[in-house]
């Protein structure tokens, strides 16, 4: 069995666990937090939009309309076995290098030993405290580690810790790990990485420029010079492609829910991207404090539908061609900010 097969399987545990199958308590881990940074923030407002300025970031809204922002990660695509990294723990090394094949993530850090997968969120709500335990800097915590199917602690075994970032309002930092590791090394290692990178930011200057606080992010992932706008590609698994770059900031123009959108008059006439999906993974990129800026946005597997008739021709398993399509982002006014063209194969279930 793949690893990958393995991803679709545990994700298809995950999407029933939130259809109403109930979570069991099947272990408990205990560890001492370390010595962790002070943050308090009193300013919810510029907190997130400082979340949505950094490019180690992505922020996007839940269905309740609450705001998130989850830790980007970086690693070389499948099959290596090499360990990734959450994006702020990549660019705080001193002379960081891009691995070869390498791919960044939206989601989650992906795990081959200690655990499955791993987040860092920030959410601006208060989590369920009957299953998140609520830990401070230097305390022991037991951290509960719950499964939906099992009887046993397994890969598919999810536990959260999270840390208050706020004495006045409801803001908080969660740690959630998937896997086996009954220790939960994981959690109780990123957590002083992660707590350092949210005390940067929310130490930041009153005005600053993205361009130039990521200076060294900017220069390493994009050559030569910056543009004013610049699209990416990484390739996907099952043609599911990521597209990422960044745009120079223009008066008037909001950078909030950018999404990406792939149509074809004839093979998917009005757009293959799915409304309702493209507007799930829509980023919110914040409004800078200096004129010129730049914002950076990354919009994760992004899948192409296209009339039953053509799937045999252009399909990812099936199809043989690929076409050229329309590439548009847009913004969550649906103004278009880019257009261009690409080559494009569709998904197939």
């Amino acid at each position: 069995m793949t690893r990958f097969t393995i991803i679709l399987i545990l994700l298809a545990l995950c999407n029933s666990c939130s259809a109403g199958y109930d979570r069991k308590k099947v272990h408990e881990a205990k560890g001492t937090l370390p010595a962790l940074p002070q943050i308090d923030i009193t300013k919810p407002d510029r907190f997130l939009n400082d979340l949505m300025l950094s490019p180690y970031w992505k922020v996007e809204k839940r269905r309740d309309g609450a705001f998130i922002a989850k830790a980007r990660s970086i690693r070389q695509d499948w099959p290596s076995d090499s360990e990734g990294s959450f994006l702020f723990e990549f660019m705080a090394n001193q002379a960081p290098t891009i691995p070869e094949n390498y791919r960044l993530h939206n989601k989650y850090l992906d795990g081959d030993k200690l655990f499955f997968s791993f987040q860092v969120i920030v959410v601006f709500q208060k989590p369920d405290l009957s299953s998140v335990t609520l830990g401070a800097s230097g305390e022991t915590v037991s951290i509960p580690v719950y499964e939906s199917f099992e009887s046993k602690i397994g890969p598919n075994s999810g536990s959260d810790l999270a840390i208050k970032l706020s004495g006045q309002d409801e803001i908080y930092v969660i740690l959630h790990e998937q896997g086996s590791d009954p220790d939960r090394k994981t959690t109780f290692s990123k957590i002083l990485p992660a707590m350092k990178e949210l005390a940067s930011l929310a130490n930041t200057p009153e005005a600053y420029r993205v361009k130039e606080r990521y200076a060294d992010f900017f220069k390493i992932f994009f050559t030569p010079a910056l543009k004013d706008e610049t699209i990416k590609r990484f390739p996907g698994i099952q043609d599911r492609d990521t597209f990422y770059g960044y745009f120079q900031v223009k008066p008037g123009t909001s950078y909030a829910g950018i999404n990406i959108k792939i149509s074809h008059p004839v093979y998917c006439p009005g757009e293959g991207t799915r409304r309702h999906s493209r507007l799930q993974k829509a980023e919110y990129l914040g409004k800078p404090y200096r004129e010129g800026d730049i914002v950076f946005f990354l919009i994760e597997d992004n899948a192409v539908y296209l009339s039953g008739e053509y799937d045999q021709r252009f399909g990812t398993f099936t199809g043989k061609e690929s076409f050229e399509g329309n590439l548009e982002v847009l913004n969550n006014q649906e103004k278009v900010l880019l257009k261009t063209k690409g080559k494009f194969k569709g998904w197939q279930r």
